[in-house]
């Protein structure tokens, strides 16, 4: 069972979801090199399919994140508020907000 407050676990799954992002991020430059490479070749796209959805990180450890924020930088008569949590989410964890076309 998942604990009521987990702001003590804050750093803990921020660099998890961070560690994630990197490896994620780092596959997907790995990607766009290939890409240019190729088309530089032989004048071809591959598929949108190559980049590796897996990669991302879970919904639940991605949740649990916020959650621990939430709880280490919230309190109950002033919660974070939305704007904090998606800032939190996209800057500071690097989640990206849709995923990339290419």
């Amino acid at each position: 069972p998942t604990p009521v407050y987990l702001g003590h676990d804050q750093v803990t799954f921020k660099k998890l979801v961070q560690g994630q992002m990197e490896k994620y991020h780092a596959y997907q430059e790995e990607q766009l090199k290939l890409l240019e490479q190729q088309q530089k070749t032989n004048g071809e796209v591959l598929p949108s399919t190559t980049i590796k959805e897996e990669s991302l990180p879970d919904d639940k450890i991605v949740a649990l994140a916020l959650r621990s924020y939430r709880d280490k930088y919230g309190t109950k008569h002033k919660p974070i508020g939305l704007v904090k949590a998606l800032q939190y989410l996209l800057k500071e964890l690097n989640v990206p907000s849709q995923k990339p076309c290419w």
